[in-house]
């Protein structure tokens, strides 16, 4: 039979006192463990954690009890099997800032790979010129409602009218 882990750190460390005790409670019952260095607290997990929607929210309130001095929480786990078998290893990260986050795994980038991958040099340059079309109109239109009635909001205007008139011609290059 195999094992399966799943082991995290936590960067950065805390103040103690920065946590509650409800706090602290909580984060043992979702698997973290804590050690106390300087006066700092450093949490881990040596195998598994439970609901993230739980945990996230501590971290979150630390950060803006914080008062600035942390900007960021990042949770970085591996999962691994005691036996060497495909599709048992990898990994995820979840990235935590006072009001939102994110979560990422190694098979969410393996994906993301795979599909970047199998993108022509053409499908980059379409991509490329769209983006560009986009913030020149983009731009176009700022310049056009605020500045109409000024010679250097015109010149702007053209300048960018220009650029517009470039990737269109581009992009119409690339499709014939």
């Amino acid at each position: 039979m195999a094992n399966n882990y799943t082991s995290a750190t936590v960067e950065p460390t805390f103040p103690e006192g920065l946590l509650t005790s409800d706090e602290l409670e909580l984060l043992g019952e979702c698997g973290f463990h804590l050690d106390i260095h300087d006066n700092e607290l450093y949490f881990y997990v040596e195998d598994g954690v439970w609901d993230e929607h739980d945990w996230v929210g501590i971290f979150q309130n630390a950060i803006l009890r914080s008062n600035g001095e942390i900007k960021e929480v990042v949770v970085n786990a591996a999962e691994y099997c005691s036996k060497m078998r495909p599709g048992e290893f990898g990994g995820w990260v979840t990235y935590i800032t006072k009001d939102k986050y994110w979560c990422g795994s190694t098979y969410g980038l393996l994906t993301k790979f795979r599909k970047q991958s199998k993108e022509t040099p053409f499908d980059k340059k379409i991509s490329f010129i769209t983006s560009v079309l986009n913030i020149a109109e983009e731009d176009n239109n700022v310049f056009t409602d605020s500045n109409s009635n000024d010679a250097e909001g015109l010149k702007e205007c053209k300048k960018h009218a220009k650029k517009i008139q470039v990737a269109k011609r581009l992009l119409e290059s690339l499709m014939e």
